[in-house]
């Protein structure tokens, strides 16, 4: 996955670093280390404004003696914050409300004990802001267009647009079922990002996951609305020549573009589909991987692949290509964004 901009301006990426405290090369070869590599947990995307707990884990003593911990989180803090004390008092634990503001931030924990090196870890955290033009800002709609959809599952407002016969999402949808019972996960398994980016679902999820009278689109579908837009005779499968920029919009995540810039690549979002590069993931082994960020826009259409039935047709954008392109992909291990859509009467 790309990540120069969200990794250095917005977007956190998860980082834990085995750092040592700064002593000369002769006491560093003498003093000994504590056992174990320090972590904890924290998502990497958060609300802005949240409190989040952190607990240490992965650190022993070598002699079984006494660890203490102290925080940072920048640029909250200008001061290390000591959470745990070498004589046994207080917690290992640390409780920290970060700023209402949109910002990256660095959280260091450190595990300490006399006469041994110092442990730590590292992570940095993006705040966000669900909102319309919160987080998510110049995307092709703002609070007080009128044409919109309300989902009656969750409450959840959808901008939509007209095109053809048909009426389609000019957002990724975000449906969650329920807390005890998800369906799909949000980006960077933040749930932070579920409202911003939508939620990633697996091809039969995707089938089954828009609201009454709203459906996955098809390959014909896809086809239909080209053809509308370009004046053009696509044919199903085929490369959307040309198509790519009238369906993508230049917005911002956190002040930051998210398409990088490509000349040969006109963004117009002359459609009002409104689409963002929010990349997809994919499942291995019970984990998950998220890529393509700033660089793809995939969507599962509801189109069976003609050679596998395992698999089924999706359509892309890539930044640096006019087109909108058509691929097929395993429908249990790839995970993409949905657009609803439903005919007009």
């Amino acid at each position: 996955m790309d990540y120069r901009k969200f990794t250095v301006l917005t977007v956190a990426v998860l980082a834990s670093l085995s750092l040592y405290s700064c002593k000369d090369d002769d006491e560093t070869e003498t003093t000994p280390s504590l056992d174990g590599t320090l972590s904890f947990d924290i998502p990497s995307f958060i609300f802005k404004g949240s409190t989040h707990r952190m607990v240490p884990s992965g650190i022993t003593h070598p002699e079984g003696g006494a660890i203490g911990y102290y925080w940072k989180v920048t640029p909250d803090m200008t001061v290390n914050d000591t959470t745990k004390f070498l004589d046994g008092t207080g917690k290992e634990e640390y409780i920290h409300t970060f700023k209402d503001t949109l910002c990256t931030f660095s959280v260091s924990g450190v595990a300490f004990a006399e006469g041994y090196l110092t442990s730590s870890a590292t992570k940095y955290v993006t705040s966000v802001d669900e909102s319309i033009n919160g987080s998510l800002t110049d995307a092709g709609f703002t609070e007080n267009d009128k044409e919109f959809f309300t989902d009656p599952r969750d409450g959840k407002k959808y901008f939509t647009c007209k095109i053809g016969g048909m009426e389609w999402f000019r957002q990724n949808l975000a449906y969650l079922k329920s807390i005890q019972n998800p369906v799909g996960m949000p980006y960077s398994n933040a749930d932070a990002m579920s409202n911003i980016f939508g939620r990633y679902y697996t091809w039969e999820e995707a089938m089954n996951v828009c609201p009454e009278g709203w459906r996955l689109p098809t390959e014909q579908d896809w086809i239909a609305m080209a053809n509308e837009i370009s004046g053009g005779n696509f044919e199903p499968g085929e490369t959307l020549e040309g198509l790519s920029g009238s369906i993508m919009v230049n917005a911002r995540f956190n002040s930051n573009l998210m398409w990088e810039f490509w000349p040969d690549v006109k963004i117009t979002n002359k459609s009002g589909l409104s689409v963002i590069p929010v990349g997809y993931a994919t499942l291995s082994g019970g984990k998950v991987t998220f890529s393509g960020a700033n660089k793809y826009a995939i969507f599962w259409t509801s189109t069976d692949s003609p050679a596998d039935a395992s698999q089924a047709v999706c359509r892309y954008i890539y930044w640096d290509q006019p087109d909108v392109m058509a691929s097929t992909h395993d429908k249990t291990s790839f995970v993409t964004p949905v657009r609803c859509v439903r005919d007009i009467d």
